[in-house]
């Protein structure tokens, strides 16, 4: 029995990682969702197929299995190392010939969801609260993700007679697999879910508000826990931050630099002046004889750590202006200076 091709399913190499997987999987998941397809048979059955090839490729066990060139005894392709040859035919093989119903995988848990947004330099350093739109597929609250009516009841699988698998030979060898009629249910519904058409799944777009904390920054990741995709427990979404660059300020970590500018005079001499903070305007002292060199630290003026009390420095950068077009009488006080 050929196993199905889930990479040309999903229409990726077989070297794709789990982006590329997620990526193609979203698309193609919304070009055939029954929404989308009203009685078409065959975009619904696409996307079955497509579902299936998502389960088995995003799980990183299920991909090994399914890669691998030899057949399984108890699901159709590799299980788990360590099963010998005894094993299979002590195992599911027995359970499914004497009439015990095949064990049911565990519950997965749902896949996370990526999303990117920007922030201004401002709300990155003081923090803020941001409304997050969010698309994903959720179980269908007509039939609970099952795709069928239960009322409407199950007939028993004509071809595994109920125990969800069947037996197989290949050559001298007899193999236990899941039955490719029911899946491994052991049944048939008898109606499909009217409200997703037998998808399991509806397309809902949620709302939610993001608490970004003080002092994050480009690169970091945000978690918005029960937000992902549907599972148990449900998937999580991943909000990746960019901050946008500041025409006043340059970040370094939790420390902020700017640039001030002083008159010649002014550093000969010293003065005070205002220099703009991430927290307001303050007035800072340059003393005496500052050259253009040096730099100035206004303590505790700069950002707070994300995820700590820390707080970073302020460095204030001088910059000496030069008088470009000195008056006569300039030039002679500046000449009968005797400063070296």
């Amino acid at each position: 029995m050929s196993k199905p091709d889930h990479y040309s399913t999903l229409g990726v190499e077989k070297t794709a990682d789990d982006a590329t997987l997620k990526k193609a999987y979203r698309k193609l998941a919304l070009k055939f969702h029954p929404d989308k397809n009203p009685n078409n048979e065959d975009a619904q059955e696409k996307f079955k197929q497509v579902n299936e090839a998502y389960s088995i490729l995003s799980d990183s066990q299920k991909r090994r299995e399914y890669d691998s060139p030899t057949p399984n005894f108890s699901g159709g392709y590799p299980g788990p190392e360590g099963h010998d040859i005894f094993s299979m035919f002590t195992g599911d093989m027995f359970d499914g010939l004497f009439g015990r119903r095949p064990r049911r995988p565990e519950p997965r848990r749902g896949d996370n969801v990526g999303l990117d947004i920007s922030l201004s330099f401002m709300e990155a350093v003081h923090g803020c609260n941001k409304s997050l739109v969010i698309e994903r597929p959720e179980n269908c609250n007509g039939c609970a993700g099952a795709g069928y009516d239960s009322s409407a009841g199950i007939d028993t699988c004509t071809n595994c007679r109920g125990s969800g698998m069947i037996i197989v030979r290949q050559g001298m060898m007899t193999m236990q697999i899941t039955c490719n009629q029911c899946a491994g249910t052991g049944g048939k519904p008898r109606m499909k879910c009217t409200k997703c058409r037998g998808s399991g799944v509806d397309p809902v777009v949620d709302t939610v508000t993001l608490h970004v904390p003080p002092g994050v920054n480009t690169g970091q990741k945000l978690r918005l826990s029960g937000r992902g995709m549907p599972g148990s427990p449900r998937g999580d979404a991943i909000v990746r931050i960019f901050v946008q660059p500041s025409d006043e300020f340059r970040r370094e970590g939790i420390d902020v630099h700017t640039e001030e500018e002083v008159s010649v005079k002014q550093a000969i001499l010293g003065c005070t002046i205002s220099v703009v903070t991430i927290h307001g305007e303050t007035l800072m002292d340059v003393h005496p004889g500052t050259q253009p060199t040096d730099v100035y630290t206004l303590h505790g003026a700069g950002v707070k750590h994300h995820s700590s009390d820390h707080v970073g420095n302020q460095i204030v950068h001088i910059n000496v202006r030069i008088p470009k077009n000195l008056t006569e009488q300039q030039k002679r006080e500046i000449e009968t200076m005797t400063l070296d």
